[in-house]
Parts: C-alpha cells; structure tokens; sequence
C-alpha cells in the first residue's frame, strides 16, 4: 500500500524550489499530427512574475506529446534540507498535445487567490480524445514519471468536467489500493462522478487504513448517497 499523504506533503514542499532544468524522459507512443504549439510562446503571452525557463518533464509519442512545468513568483531565499536555495510559491504542469496546449495544474501558493490562477489556461481536455483517456497513455506515463502518474495527471483527469464516466469510474477504483484523498475530493466535486451511484459508492465504501485519511469523504459520498433519490431507487431495486 502507498502512502500518498505522506508523498503529497513532500512534493508540496519540493514544489517551492526554483526550476533550474534537468534531463527529460521519451517513450514511444502514437499521438497527435500535425503542428506543434510553441511552449515557449505559450508561457509568455500569460505574463507570469519571474517564470523560469519551462522545464520538460516526459515526451511520448516523439516529441509530439510533451508534459512540461515551470515554477513563477517572486524568488526569495529560503532552506531546503539545510541547504540554502532559491524558492518560489508558484508552480504550474502543462500538456502540450500536437497543436494544443494548456496547463495541467496551476498553483500559486503565495495567493491562492490571484487572479492569474483563475485566468491561467487549462488543458481543453475533448471527450472524444480517446489517446489521452486511454489507459495505455496512463500507462506510458507511469513508465516514466511517478509524480505525473499517481498525482498530476489523474487529478487532472478527475477536476475536468469533459473526463468520460467510464475514466472517472476507474480514477474511483484507483482509491482503494492507493491512498489518495484529494483525488477522492476531486472526484466528489466533479459534476459527473460526484452524482454517480456506483462512483459514490466506491468512496462511501473505501477502506479504513492507519489514519484513516478517507474518514470525510467517505461521510461526503455516504449523505450524497442518502440524499440522491436515484441512488436510492438503484439500492432498493438491488
């Protein structure tokens, strides 16, 4: 069983550290044709505080699919470890996919609030995007990337209201073997799991492991439940 609370306060932490690059991984896999968007472009029309220079984090389908990230704000000194370093409290993950491109996670820690979080493009995700959805890229993914895997991009999947039921479905399934609550959070909010019978009954039936990190939304899916007379119908008829 993974500990994910404990990976997810780690990575918040790591996130603060100012981007200075590093090596990229590749994998095959079939993608999108055509024109590339220009990441660079893409990063500067947003005017940004002090982006670093975008980092890339995993390419598939050569070249043609590429995750990036950068973080943004105001660098300050700060310690990591012992060592002294250069931070930020901005920190952002994109998908550029053949011509489009958007960002995948968008964070500013300083002000949660600012307005760049709110007019910051997302990746416009398309139902009919069979690639992306398809477990096969989750899987590449996986092979390459365990925090792209396990966290980005599974709760991007599960905060975008265009991700298809049968996605959502087994994002949920995912919750049992790998502890994950703020993926549960995202699923609750998301307007097509969160009134889903069968995905609410997966969080309302989750495990209790040490700590028990699902203890709320396990009550949140179990009142969603209660209070939805279809879920209701669908209990009785069983």
């Amino acid at each position: 069983m993974v500990a994910s609370v404990h990976h997810y306060l780690g990575r918040c932490l790591s996130l603060l550290l100012f981007a200075v690059g590093s090596a990229c991984s590749r994998a095959e896999q079939t993608g999108p044709v055509g024109p590339l968007a220009s990441i660079d472009s893409f990063v500067a029309v947003q005017q940004l505080v002090h982006p670093s220079v975008p980092r890339t984090r995993l390419e598939l389908a050569d070249q043609r699919v590429t995750f990036f990230d950068l973080s943004f704000g105001t660098p300050f000194p700060c310690d990591f470890e012992g060592q002294p370093v250069v931070c930020q409290l901005g920190y952002a993950t994109g998908l550029r996919y053949g011509a489009r491109i958007g960002w995948l996670a968008f964070d500013y820690f300083a002000d949660p609030d600012s307005a760049a979080i709110l007019r910051a493009p997302r990746f416009d995700l398309d139902p009919s995007d069979a690639d992306i959805l398809s477990l096969d890229f989750t899987a590449a993914i996986c092979a390459h990337d365990y925090d792209l895997c396990h966290y980005t991009f599974p709760h991007y999947l599960a905060r975008d209201i265009d991700t298809p039921r049968w996605r959502l479905l087994d994002l949920a399934n995912t919750l049992i073997t790998f502890i994950d609550p703020v993926l549960a959070e995202h699923l609750l909010a998301n307007p097509t799991a969160g009134s889903d019978c069968e995905i609410l009954q997966i969080i309302a039936s989750l495990p209790v492991y040490q700590g028990d990190a699902y203890a709320d939304v396990r009550v949140t899916a179990a009142t969603r439940l209660t209070s939805l007379s279809a879920c209701g119908a669908a209990s009785t008829s069983a």
